[in-house]
């Protein structure tokens, strides 16, 4: 016969719900109980011991008093025995939580060692709801406009040498025959300000958007930051001198850093474990295509100042359609969780995953998770905990992976590839720029498609090894390069390393790099890790943007200057072999234990509720019995 059992607690003159089992058998051990129906409450630790032998019950809603004498935290036990509670089927057992009744931990264990938990998430995995798809949408528009803004000022109708004479001499020459289109007679100085301007202010975003993404939130954070977005697209566009557009970048920069952090951080925190690859391989995608499309509007560019002014200024309609989408984006779970927000955490669980779904199974394990990470922090600041010894490796770690995306070289090759398709018959270096383009989003939804299916070590290495190789025979067809007019096999080979290199960059670092480095850290520290590397990201992009062209002159290395970046490789291929570890498909709790075995929090945690273990012991003696 079906029995309903309904315990409820009363707190503060509300009544509310702390444990139901819904059983189809006959009869329960009432032996069970006090191992089972228990909850802890902050203030007031109190247990649930019925007096009542449940057989022949019918189907009613029994309330229970609660002994508040009692300090037994059995609610965690519901986790403990979770793996034998299973075997009573047709049996559900569930919990609900609630935040008013300051409920600390439910379903979740401290009993538990870290990988028990990870096999009893793994046994109930979390599957992408379409709202789930609908919020991630909205947060990769931010990575569209990084982009955007990346390959924006890559043509060289922005930037001609004859820019550099004067002004009447520059008067005679055609405009897209020499003359530059954006503010004609710029000095080399105030380009590369204007250009390097976006770079430090994304360095800038992202290094503070730690800040506010833990106060305010992520979505919160991102619906801000589109205002400054749009504000830096509408100085760009209505510009009338070098230094207000150099404004303007700054400001658009300043947006990328934040949206590319913060919106990396909301990835990790929503994506299935299973699928974790796919969706944080996604930013990359939408940059890739943000890069494609501004390529592709280079296109109609003209003598006509309206039309680069539109092109500067487009950023302005992404703005106001993520502004218009923002009430379709859930708020991270985690991040409520954070705030001891538990019941609107439950509801963005059952938005974002679809049902039937054990979302309070998975609720509950943050909320141990969470209360692990407030002990570990509430002894020093998330700054000192990043560089002491149980942290530091895995922060390495994500600065030096951050920094292969940039060292790898392939903002160099975006920028510099004009000479590889000139050689081939391609002398329109706007449409060199949309086939590189295109061929990085190819490249990187491929990627996303297939990464899952692997561990993170295999395809970093290879892919990073295939760049090696590929950086040597760009060096070599620099050297040797072929007949622009009649054309022979190295005019093809040069567009094949071109092609293999943005294909193996795409693989490894190009995806790899954000994804690993988000795993890297527990919820608490990740947005201050990732701000931290993603600012050494922007760092290299500048170093390059800035010395690289210098290096490229042939009084300095010439041909030889891509060498830097097959030097980086051949320093990177060893550390990550020896050093990064493989993330997937971990938790981060298991993700730290393979850094720093020595982790006493779990320890801590346990002989907070010692008391409590007899209770479970007994607990999984019975029901071993039934």
């Amino acid at each position: 016969m079906k029995q309903l059992i309904h315990v409820a607690a009363t707190s503060a003159n509300n009544l509310y719900k702390v444990l139901m089992l819904d059983s189809a058998m006959t009869s329960w051990n009432a032996s069970l109980l006090p191992s089972v129906c228990s909850v802890v409450i902050r203030h007031s630790l109190l247990r649930v011991i019925p007096d009542i032998l449940l057989q022949n019950v019918p189907p009613s809603l029994l309330t229970v008093s609660i002994n508040s004498a009692s300090v037994h935290s059995v609610a965690a036990h519901v986790f403990a025995l979770w793996p034998y509670l299973k075997r009573l089927q047709p049996t559900n057992v569930s919990l609900v939580t609630t935040e008013k009744a300051h409920v600390t931990m439910i379903k979740g264990s401290y009993l538990n060692l870290p990988d028990q938990t990870a096999k009893m998430l793994a046994e109930s995995p979390l599957v992408a709801s379409g709202k789930l798809y609908q919020s991630v949408f909205v947060v990769l528009l931010g990575a569209f406009q990084y982009g955007y803004l990346l390959a924006q000022m890559a043509w060289i109708g922005f930037n001609s040498k004859a820019c550099y004479v004067p002004a009447a001499v520059a008067k005679q020459i055609p405009p897209l025959q020499g003359q530059c289109i954006l503010f004609p007679t710029h000095t080399s100085q105030e380009w590369t300000t204007a250009v390097t301007a976006w770079i430090v202010g994304a360095g800038i975003g992202a290094l503070f958007s730690s800040v506010p993404a833990d106060a305010l939130g992520r979505r919160t954070t991102l619906m801000l930051n589109t205002f400054i977005m749009i504000a830096g697209a509408f100085v760009q566009m209505l510009s009338n001198n070098m230094l207000m557009f150099t404004v303007g970048r700054g400001l658009s920069g300043i947006a990328t850093g934040v949206a590319i952090v913060v919106g990396n951080l909301y990835l990790r925190e929503v994506a299935p474990v299973a699928r974790r690859a796919f969706f944080l391989t996604l930013p990359q995608v939408m940059l890739s295509l943000g890069g494609l499309v501004v390529s592709s509007l280079h296109l109609t560019v003209t003598t006509e100042e309206i039309t680069w002014r539109l092109l500067f200024g487009a950023p302005i309609v992404l703005g106001l359609l993520q502004l218009c989408l923002f009430p379709c984006m859930i708020r991270s779970p985690h991040h409520l969780v954070m705030l001891n927000k538990y019941d609107q955490a439950r509801v963005a669980l059952q938005q974002l995953y679809t049902q039937p779904c054990d979302t309070e199974l998975h609720l509950n394990a943050m909320i141990v998770s969470h209360e692990k990470q407030r002990m570990e922090a509430a002894s020093s600041s998330k700054l000192d905990l990043l560089v002491s010894p149980k942290y530091r490796r895995q922060l390495l770690v994500a600065v030096v992976l951050c920094l292969s995306q940039q060292l790898a070289g392939m903002n160099a090759i975006i920028a510099y590839s004009n000479g590889f398709f000139f050689n081939v018959g391609i002398h329109e270096t706007r449409l060199s720029n949309i086939l590189v383009n295109f061929g990085r989003f190819h490249d990187m939804c491929m990627a996303a498609r297939l990464l899952d299916r692997f561990s993170r070590r295999t395809p970093l290495l290879v892919g990073l090894v295939v760049t090696l190789l590929a950086s040597v025979g760009i060096v070599w067809t620099q050297l040797y390069p072929g007949n622009p007019v009649d054309f022979n096999s190295t005019n093809y080979i040069a567009i094949a390393t071109v092609l293999l290199f943005v294909a193996s960059y795409c693989f490894s670092a190009g995806s790899m790099a954000w994804l690993i480095s988000n795993e890297l850290f527990p919820e608490l520290l990740s947005a201050t890790a990732n701000s931290m590397s993603t600012f050494c990201t922007f760092t290299a992009q500048f170093v390059i943007a800035v010395y690289y062209p210098q290096l490229m002159r042939p009084t300095a290395a010439g041909n030889y200057a891509f060498l830097v970046f097959t030097g980086c490789l051949l320093m990177l291929i060893p550390f990550v072999y020896f050093v990064v570890p493989n993330t997937h498909k971990k938790t981060s709790e298991e993700v730290t234990r393979l850094f720093y075995d020595g982790d006493a929090l779990h320890e801590m945690y346990l002989d907070k509720y010692k008391p409590n273990a007899h209770d479970v012991d007994a607990g999984r003696n019975t029901l071993e019995s039934i």
